[in-house]
């Protein structure tokens, strides 16, 4: 009986929405595992591995909260260095792997699972793309290391020449139609590629995406040059990653990173997050946090949602606690006055 109680509590502070036109309701923020809670000290490769005991943690803090929205891909690793050629192949898959055995425990109909296929995860030549051959084997990888029979979302990573738009569009309904996934998208396409995709489904009477990912957030808005108007034209959910950007937004790369920092440990990240935290956007985010005593990164994750009841962020977290603060952003309202100081 408590259970139930302690279940009916968290769904009542949790927004829910429709996914777009799919009609599957999802929580407003998206739990990520590109990037996952690492151990303390570096492997042989001089790299942090994946801590699977804090990153169920982690998982387990998000299901109690109320996000039942996972987001994954086949190439996620976990946490690495981009600029190290090791870990290899063999390592593939381990977000999922991590997410699937993380969920293991929890009622299959009580989340929704998002996870993708393009990028290289052998040295095969089929190993990649989205020729049919590498998504029927990565797509029965994928439901092996999540343990599950089907797939909420399954994403077209990335465009791939070498494969023909409407290839891939009856690729993905074949996987519709065999039951192994129920709705399928795309992550950093053009919008005049997803025009192009509706185009041929309306011609060739095959369901269209029903789900884009894409970079979003207050100091990159890009996206608000042709997807926003692509997405609520064609009524899409929207995932949006690095909302805080990489952590800027949310103040963590205002001073030195410490020890167990992606800055600290990924040359990439401290290039990157260097400049970023000096624009003035960051300043901006930091004066309305100041004067709603909220954090940044909710003040930033607030107005992502305020954008378009289509737009759901997608949130990683090294820690319990920047988890609960980013499901905090569920319950800020921005008032006209804070959005317009922060889009100045």
């Amino acid at each position: 009986m408590a259970n139930y109680f302690k279940a009916f509590l968290i769904i009542q502070c949790m927004n829910y929405e429709p996914f777009g036109g799919t009609g599957i309701k999802v929580s407003r923020l998206v739990y990520g595992t590109w990037y996952l809670p690492h151990e303390d000290a570096k492997d042989d490769n001089g790299l942090f591995p994946v801590s699977r005991k804090r990153s169920f943690s982690v998982i387990n803090r998000a299901l109690e909260l109320g996000i039942n929205f996972f987001d994954t891909a086949n190439v996620y690793r976990g946490v690495y260095d981009r600029k190290s050629k090791q870990p290899g192949y063999e390592h593939i898959g381990l977000s999922e792997q991590i997410l699937g055995e993380a969920l293991s425990c929890q009622d299959r109909e009580s989340v929704v699972l998002v996870t993708k296929v393009t990028g290289r995860t052998g040295s095969l030549p089929n190993d990649q793309g989205h020729n049919r051959k590498h998504i029927m084997k990565a797509v029965r990888d994928s439901l092996l290391r999540l343990k599950t029979d089907y797939i909420d979302f399954y994403l077209l990573h990335g465009p791939d020449a070498s494969t023909s738009l409407e290839n891939s569009i009856r690729s993905m309904n074949h996987l519709i139609d065999e039951g192994l996934i129920l709705h399928y998208g795309v992550s950093n396409f053009q919008p005049e590629h997803v025009e192009e995709m509706f185009g041929i489904c309306r011609h060739s009477g095959l369901e269209p995406p029903s789900a884009v990912q894409e970079l979003y957030n207050l100091i990159d808005r890009n996206f608000e040059t042709g997807k926003l108007k692509v997405i609520e034209k064609h009524n899409i959910g929207a995932m949006i990653y690095s909302p805080l950007a990489q952590g800027v937004l949310a103040g963590r790369y205002s001073g030195n990173a410490d020890g167990t920092s992606r800055k600290a440990y990924d040359a990439m990240f401290a290039e990157k997050t260097s400049e970023l935290a000096a624009r003035e956007t960051v300043s901006r985010v930091a004066e309305v946090s100041g004067s709603r005593g909220t954090s940044m990164s909710r003040v930033s994750l607030s107005w992502l949602i305020s954008r378009s009841r289509n737009i759901f962020p997608i949130v990683g977290a090294s820690g319990i606690e920047q988890l609960e603060d980013s499901a905090g952003a569920t319950d800020l309202k921005l008032s006209e006055e804070d959005i317009r100081r922060l889009e100045a």
